[in-house]
């Protein structure tokens, strides 16, 4: 492998954004905080002899087109705690689908859109058996990391504009990705334990990277990029349902895998496709092999992940589990930095859409 021009991709997204980097937080300007990965909020009830929930979420300051992990603690204070039964919410316009985990507490996994500004609105709904549910409003912080061009020379068909029948292929494979995005919110979770790099070579190109074509077509990188020789073995990120397979003007060889709860894996440009849809695959499951079909370059492996419609980085998968539900139960506690406030509202009242920043187009990659 070494000598070799790394292969590359490329999918369409909006420009804007930033990459997760590193396994810690990281200040403003990249340099590594020295204060614990992750965010506790106490959320103080107008109320005295009332409980009231802390939140937390992993890492403290999650950058740009990350996964974030959020959890809900047990109460805190007041006379008459009360435990909680269930806990709703919504991120970036994304519900989340929180799980009962040790000691009480609540947990869900998300994303952060990669065209976020400094902070997301973060809504929850916390409900109990002998109370009225507590609508929660938190101000996550998104840490922003700028990210570098790279000029590539590709086939000049791939930068024209299509034709009427290759710009309907393309509509229809982006409709057959975004309809897995909008179901997996419907299929209970099925991943479990640890995630897995799908094979085990080098990052070619990261997540999030800015593109110019031929001196003229921009885009940004929507996924990882793993050097892989043809053929080589691709593995299954966590356990999953095959939701989509096809062979796409863009991604070539696609493999979609509903991890439930939200969580979509995307395995691009394979040589052979080795699973069928509605197949259930575990963890390491080969599910196809590495190719150069799509617009590329050469053989390489673009593996990337959506939580719903939004799409993140997903080598911050490998940073979060839920075993470190555990880890944050030994967090000291710190106020939220702005933003929280609990309103004891009835349950019966809905939860307010959180405001998602716009940009001039979605960041959303194509399939």
């Amino acid at each position: 492998m070494t000598g070799k021009r790394p292969a590359a991709c490329w999918l369409m997204a909006a420009l804007g954004g930033a990459l997760f980097a590193g396994t810690g937080p990281m200040g403003p300007a990249g340099q590594e905080a020295h204060e614990p990965p992750h965010r506790l909020c106490t959320l103080h009830s107008a109320t005295r002899d009332r409980p009231t929930p802390a939140v937390s979420w992993l890492p403290a300051e999650p950058a740009q087109g990350a996964a974030v992990m959020i959890v809900v603690h047990p109460d805190t204070g007041g006379s008459r705690p009360e435990p909680i039964d269930s806990v709703v919410g919504m991120l970036a316009g994304q519900p989340l689908h929180f799980e009962r985990g040790p000691n009480g507490r609540f947990w869900a996994l998300s994303g952060i859109p990669i065209d976020s500004r400094e902070s997301l609105p973060l809504t929850m709904t916390v409900m109990r058996s002998e109370a009225d549910g507590e609508h929660v409003f938190l101000s996550m912080p998104v840490r922003r990391v700028e990210f570098p061009m790279e000029s590539l020379r590709v086939d000049p068909r791939f930068t024209r504009p299509p034709d009427s029948a290759l710009a309907a292929r393309i509509a229809a494979e982006r409709a057959q990705a975004r309809e897995v995005s909008r179901n997996t919110h419907r299929t209970p979770r099925l991943w479990r334990g640890a995630f897995r790099r799908p094979v085990p070579d080098r990052i070619t190109s990261p997540y999030g990277m800015g593109r110019e074509f031929n001196g003229e077509l921009r885009s940004r990188h929507m996924g990882v990029d793993l050097d892989a020789d043809a053929g080589d073995p691709v593995g299954a990120t966590n356990r999953g349902v095959v939701a989509l397979t096809g062979d796409f003007y863009y991604a070539g060889r696609v493999v979609y895998l509903d991890h439930g709860a939200g969580l979509v894996s995307v395995y691009m440009h394979l040589s052979a496709i080795d699973v069928a849809p509605r197949d259930t695959v575990e963890a390491g499951h080969v599910i196809g092999r590495v190719g150069a079909t799509g617009r590329v370059t050469g053989p390489h492996l673009h593996w990337t992940a959506r939580y719903g419609t939004v799409t993140i980085d997903p080598l911050t998968l490998l940073e979060l589990t839920p075993d470190e539900i555990e880890d944050l139960s030994r967090l000291s506690r710190r106020e939220c930095g702005r933003g929280a406030d609990v309103s004891k509202n009835r349950v019966a009242r809905a939860i307010p859409r959180p405001h998602v920043p716009s940009a001039k187009r979605t960041a959303e990659a194509d399939p």
